[in-house]
């Protein structure tokens, strides 16, 4: 049976703003547990997210100091889901952009909640479709060669 995405997810999620450091997000990760912070503006709209691979990747990596604004290395292209949609979209859109949570929003595109596969794989029924899109979220990208360090 499917479930509503208002059932399954998350809905006290803590945000930052595109304002905030990377250490404040990295710092909020650790205490957290996490991997991915929301970025938001006025009124809770979505505006995109700042995850602890953006940290490496796209900060340290590239010289940047922990005072780094995270609105210039977050991920501002991001797949949501309404919060009226159902656990079936939800796998279906994490098997194709090979995600592991989705911002869950409301018609205005205010974050309102988040779900994770984790969250879709604890229903019963479920578990195999979970399965299956955690399979195709899993499947790794070739190598580029060998790193240069």
């Amino acid at each position: 049976m499917k479930k509503s995405i208002r059932e399954l997810m998350t809905r006290d999620v803590v945000t930052l703003k595109p304002e905030h450091t990377i250490q404040d997000a990295a710092k909020l990760m650790l205490d957290l547990n996490v991997g991915v912070i929301p970025v938001c503006v006025q009124n809770n709209h979505l505006q995109g997210m700042i995850t602890d691979r953006d940290i490496v990747v796209r900060a340290v990596s590239k010289g940047m100091n922990g005072q780094t604004k995270i609105g210039d290395c977050m991920s501002g292209k991001v797949v949501t889901i309404e919060e009226r949609s159902n656990s079936e979209e939800a796998l279906q859109l994490m098997a194709e952009h090979q995600i592991r949570r989705l911002p869950v929003v409301d018609d205005q595109n205010r974050m309102v909640g988040i779900v994770s596969i984790g969250d879709l794989a604890e229903e019963g029924p479920l578990e195999d479709e979970a399965g299956v899109a955690l399979h195709e979220i899993s499947y790794p990208a070739r190598p580029l060669g060998e790193a240069q360090v």
